[in-house]
């Protein structure tokens, strides 16, 4: 099966504008997440932007850095998911935003090696990770065939309509034995760059891209437990 890393970023966030160009050590913030989310063992990442002029130079710097890139619908974020898929041919693929720095991609390893045998593999059904550590791996085919019934209330959201119907999916749910959940590792406002831009400071000239979120909040790493969530039968 052949898999891939959808980053979803724009320009125009309403918080913090032109926060994916945000300098984060030798790079920024939009170079750092597509390295992270290119480290998931599935080829280079994939950046999945809007086709409105204002992206334009993302998704120049994006493409000069090596990254495929896919521009699609503003607004409806399940119709760009869609053309993505047609665009890439992916069999699964993994969503990521791209203000999630500390996104682990040795999660991401983890998670893969259930491709083909869970149409859903999700850290979110049971929140025990920081905001900004998610990991969703999809079956495309599924992503596909529930696009065909989501809500208009649903449209600005990648995967709410999956998680309306998980009862009837067939789902793998990825928990932390520690409940790490109300931390928050994303960029989203000015305060939460101030507050987290220091750890991807040079050392010795050698990046700290890698470090884990766990590290940064001065904890041992997590163990993680795999839950089946079968679906329940149609009668």
């Amino acid at each position: 099966m052949e898999g891939t890393v959808f980053v979803y970023a724009r320009s125009d966030s309403t918080r913090l504008p032109r926060k994916a160009f945000l300098p984060l050590g030798n790079s920024c913030l939009i170079e750092l997440v597509m390295r992270r989310a290119s480290c998931f063992g599935l080829g280079k990442a994939v950046l999945l932007t809007t086709s409105r002029t204002v992206d334009d130079e993302l998704a120049a710097y994006v493409e000069k850095s090596g990254y495929p890139v896919v521009r699609g619908d503003a607004f409806d974020l399940v119709k760009r998911t869609v053309e993505a898929i047609n665009q890439t041919s992916a069999d699964f693929f993994f969503r990521v935003n791209g203000d999630s720095p500390f996104l682990d991609y040795k999660l991401g390893r983890e998670v893969s090696r259930y491709a083909g045998k869970f149409p859903l593999v999700s850290n979110l059904i049971e929140r025990t990770f920081p905001y900004g550590v998610a990991i969703e791996m999809i079956s495309s085919s599924l992503y596909l065939d529930y696009s065909r019934s989501y809500k208009p209330e649903e449209a600005e959201h990648v995967t709410q309509h999956i998680y309306r119907n998980v009862g009837s999916i067939d789902t793998l749910s990825l928990v932390s034995e520690r409940d790490d959940s109300q931390a928050s590792m994303t960029i989203d406002t000015k305060e939460d760059y101030e507050r987290l831009k220091g750890v991807f400071n040079v050392d010795h000239h050698s990046e700290n891209w890698d470090v884990a979120y766990w590290q940064v909040m001065n904890l041992k790493e997590p163990s993680l437990k795999f839950v089946e969530l079968n679906c329940e039968p149609n009668l």
